[in-house]
């Protein structure tokens, strides 16, 4: 197969010798060199709290549904009571680690 120049006209109508040379700054430089040759990631401050809250959500225990709809239950009859001394326990408990 042959392909002929049917009238087509060429890319560039001007010629390229009118091009000027930038002389560059002392002390400036376009590309910033990473010392040491590693790649580098930052993370905003939303992408270090979102990974803070997944490694959080990791040791917590999967929920009990079942647990959760009777104390629905419960509250919405007015049939919940809360316990104070053992809300007060289990709070010193998790707010003081070893104080037992």
């Amino acid at each position: 197969m042959k392909i002929e120049n049917a009238g087509l006209s060429q890319i560039a109508s001007h010629s390229t010798d009118n091009t000027v040379r930038v002389e560059k700054k002392a002390g400036q430089s376009d590309v910033q060199t990473v010392r040491g040759g590693q790649d580098q990631a930052l993370m905003s401050g939303n992408g270090r709290l979102l990974s803070k809250a997944r490694v959080a959500l990791n040791g917590v225990e999967d929920t009990n549904m079942d647990r959760i709809s009777s104390l629905q239950r419960q509250i919405a009859n007015g049939d919940y009571t809360v316990q104070v001394k053992e809300l007060a326990r289990k709070l010193v408990a998790r707010l003081f680690p070893g104080s037992n």
